[in-house]
């Protein structure tokens, strides 16, 4: 159970900093591609697995998968709504983050 804890206290701020120096190192495109990627999600999704087993990882991923799906939505409905305002965009990409 201490070694779970390790890899979760080590594992995913050591991604995000390995991303965070190579965005600084090779520019702020490359550094937004490999944050963009499921650097948190995929080690996240391990956890599950070993503390409650695969039947509930499984439950879980696809879980995961929903919100992806729902934070894709609510990007793609800021960028169009975005030439009315902040505020307009902000609530009408929460609408369809929410649905």
């Amino acid at each position: 159970m201490v070694i779970v804890l390790v890899f979760k206290l080590l594992v995913t701020p050591l991604l995000l900093l390995t991303a965070s120096l190579a965005g600084r190192r090779w520019g702020d495109a490359i550094g937004g591609l490999l944050v963009g990627m499921p650097l948190t999600s995929g080690p996240i999704s391990v956890f599950p697995a070993l503390e409650h087993g695969p039947a509930f990882a499984a439950q879980a991923t696809g879980g995961s998968l929903v919100a992806t799906a729902a934070q894709a939505a609510f990007c793609i409905a800021y960028c169009r709504l975005a030439i009315l305002g902040w505020p307009t965009a902000l609530a009408g990409a929460s609408r369809y983050f929410l649905s």
